[in-house]
């Protein structure tokens, strides 16, 4: 069974999905979700790559002033 939920303009709609129509959905749907989350951990992981490297830096000392 799924809950799914569509809010517009005009509104909100709720609904549940029987069992066959839940996996259909997911059979159709679970590609493209798995696409998306594949591209986004990529991004995170880039992301965590390039924080790692930045941290990384030497750290630049300032001179004493006078």
């Amino acid at each position: 069974m799924a809950d799914i939920e569509y809010e517009g303009q005009i509104g909100k709609v709720s609904m549940t999905l029987d069992p066959q129509i839940s996996e259909q959905l997911l059979g159709f749907v679970g590609p493209a979700i798995t696409k998306f989350a594949h591209a986004s951990a990529l991004a995170i992981e880039q992301n965590i790559i390039q924080s790692i490297a930045e941290v990384n830096q030497p750290l630049i000392e300032a001179g004493a002033v006078e």
